[in-house]
């Protein structure tokens, strides 16, 4: 396989500007951005994404090499199937060319293939082993984190259940997300076993003054915003592409059609 580098940047190009973007892990919510999705967002909103914690950057390890060898494949078969069909060789008839492309093609698509397979034996030992990494990483949480996630949990449960109308029950909610999300993933991990009362009270409390736009979401976000990529890891293995062969899968498609009609 052709070596490439992996590169931290990739580089678009986009109304004939060169762009670069940076590839980034969301730790909240943003914009049309999902928390624990990959974007591939332009230099300057990655940098302040990354500064204010919102996201981080992060890399699919060797899915790159992947696309960039998928890609070279797809150019090379395309360049000797252009050349075979814009032949004027008398010796070259239509009989000759249809056996030169169909052999081009064969050993096009067992390339694609083969590199399509050793994708997906890597990615699979990838996920595997961010599962592993999830699954055994700890945060030590002290008893003065359980009993400040216990006091965080029972004041917002009081102030909920005390909201004398929507617009202070909306305040209300929208404080406990910042509160949250300002406490260190210590307090944050005693907290996710503190939150269903306070759930079940926003949830009562919405269906009460008969709203959907007010929710427990945003509170369940904060609490899963940590810092601790260990723990995350199986939530990055879960946008690991599937596939590498993406121009091989649509000419493929086309070329069944055409061969149809």
């Amino acid at each position: 396989m052709e070596s490439v580098r992996l590169k931290r940047n990739k580089i678009n190009l986009q109304r004939g500007n060169l762009t670069m973007t940076k590839r980034l892990f969301m730790l909240e919510n943003v914009g049309n951005n999902e928390q624990h999705s990959v974007a591939n967002i332009d230099d300057k909103q990655a940098d302040a994404l990354i500064q204010s914690g919102k996201a981080t950057e992060t890399s699919f390890g060797r899915y790159d090499e992947f696309r960039t060898e998928a890609q070279r494949l797809h150019n090379s078969y395309r360049k000797s199937r252009d050349k075979i069909n814009d032949s004027d060789n008398p010796l070259h008839t239509d009989e000759y060319k249809k056996y030169e492309l169909d052999k081009l093609y064969a050993e096009y698509e067992a390339n694609a293939t083969a590199l399509q397979s050793e994708w997906n034996d890597l990615r699979a030992q990838m996920v595997e082993d961010a599962y592993k990494k999830s699954a055994t990483a700890k945060v030590h949480v002290t008893t003065s984190d359980k009993e400040q996630a216990e006091q965080i949990a029972n004041r917002f449960a009081l102030k909920v259940k005390s909201a004398p109308n929507v617009t202070e029950f909306a305040s209300i909610v929208k404080e406990a997300e910042r509160t949250i999300g300002y406490q260190s993933d210590e307090v944050k991990t005693a907290l996710q076993g503190q939150l269903n009362g306070l759930v079940d009270d926003i949830n009562a409390k919405a269906e009460k003054y008969e709203t959907t736009a007010l929710n427990a979401k945003g509170l369940l976000s904060s609490v899963q915003k940590v810092d601790n990529l260990d723990l995350l890891a199986s939530k990055l293995a879960d946008q690991l592409p599937m596939g590498v062969t993406t121009e091989f899968r649509t000419y493929k498609n086309v070329r069944s059609r055409a061969h149809k009609v």
